[in-house]
């Protein structure tokens, strides 16, 4: 069975990302892929120090926070999707936290080569740039990391809770879920 690992970020309760995890998730696991969900908001991380000394005390950080009980999870996926709000032009500080954390993988050796990886956001912006920022440090992240792009979620005029109703985003999510078992 492809495992995926969704990695989420926004602390509300009914948000618009939550509900396109949830449709993601949902789909995922209906076409044969399992999943395992990180709400990154709940999660107890520490930013990368760049000590380098990542895999060289029996974990993948030197630091011991929730990246290394999750780190694994992220090694052995064949995906990796993130799905998060836009905040301040870039993505929420609890995913960028996590992700900071791949610094441990790539010092350690374990690049995502073969993997995918796939972004799905919201903003309550209408202007398409407004997702530059996270799409630029997502971009740039997983080609340092090897992975290649299976696909971007990018829907604009959401804020409030509820808001992703009146798009497309659900079954867009649904749709890349369902290519994701595909290409993988």
């Amino acid at each position: 069975m492809k495992k995926a690992v969704l990695i989420t970020g926004s602390a509300r309760k009914n948000s618009n990302t939550r509900a396109l995890a949830d449709s993601f998730e949902k789909a995922a696991k209906e076409n044969g892929i399992s999943v395992e969900r990180i709400d990154t908001y709940m999660l107890n991380l520490g930013p990368c120090h760049a000590c380098n000394q990542c895999f060289k005390n029996g974990r993948p950080c030197a630091y011991n926070d929730d990246f290394n009980k999750y780190a694994y999870q992220v090694m052995e996926a064949d995906a990796i999707v993130i799905s998060c709000p836009v905040y301040w032009y870039t993505m929420p500080a609890c995913v960028k936290a996590f992700i900071d954390k791949f610094y441990a993988l790539y010092v350690g050796g374990h690049d995502f080569k073969g993997k995918k990886w796939a972004v799905m956001s919201c903003c309550e912006a209408s202007e398409p740039e407004t997702f530059d920022g996270l799409l630029f440090a997502l971009d740039k992240s997983f080609e340092l990391m090897g992975a290649e792009s299976a696909g971007k979620i990018l829907l604009t005029d959401v804020n409030e809770a509820g808001d992703i109703h009146n798009t497309d985003g659900l079954s867009q999510a649904e749709k890349l879920a369902a290519h994701l078992a595909e290409v993988l």
